[in-house]
């Protein structure tokens, strides 16, 4: 009985300490944020102040809505979407997405989905999605299917740590796009940076 005792702390601690390696690795290849601020509108030029903080090494701005995503002929018709905006063509220096299937953004067209939802919703490489924000809706090809530091377990908010699977899909798409979809000329959303140690 003691041996087995031991057995299994032992198996649960390398579970325990693998897992950790998985988050850190994660954590370090995407540039998880050190602070963020989130707030309903600001001048993108506010990031230009952020990294004017002592200790602050880096930081980047985005554009982020949530609306719907829709899907037709699909089992749940309507889920709730989030809209990141990225720059096309060179990835973020923070918050960065970790691409499993497919490539980076290259036109205001595509998307990347977050892997977790497009699988609980048969989404793959090439398909076609629909997304609303304020009843302006619009049609994207699938570019990715991507991990996020931010969207390990995908939920809206930390208020909201129950949801459904396959209910909540992150869609990152192209930042222009996303600021004209959104109707935020330059402005921006979140604030994300590194830290010194």
């Amino acid at each position: 009985l003691i041996c087995l005792g031991v057995a299994l702390y032992v198996g649960l601690y390398e579970a325990y300490q693998n897992l950790e390696v998985v988050y850190d690795t994660i954590y370090k290849t995407t540039r998880f944020a050190d602070a963020s601020a989130l707030f309903d509108a600001a001048p993108a030029g506010l990031v230009d102040k952020v990294r004017t903080i002592p200790h602050v090494r880096t930081a980047f701005g985005r554009a982020v809505k949530d609306g719907a995503i829709i899907q037709r002929g699909r089992e749940r018709e309507r889920v709730l979407g989030r809209f990141i905006g990225l720059p096309r063509g060179s990835r973020p220096p923070v918050n960065d997405v970790m691409i499993l299937d497919g490539r980076f953004l290259s036109n205001a067209q595509e998307v990347m989905m977050e892997q977790q939802f497009a699988h609980e919703n048969g989404y793959v490489v090439g398909d076609r999605v629909r997304a609303s924000y304020q009843g302006r809706e619009y049609e994207f090809v699938i570019c990715a299917l991507v991990a996020s530091p931010e969207y390990i377990y995908p939920v809206p908010s930390k208020y909201q740590m129950f949801f459904s699977r396959g209910t909540f899909g992150v869609l990152f798409i192209d930042e222009a796009r996303a600021r004209q979809w959104f109707g935020m000329g330059r402005q921006i959303t979140e604030v994300h940076c590194l830290t010194d140690p």
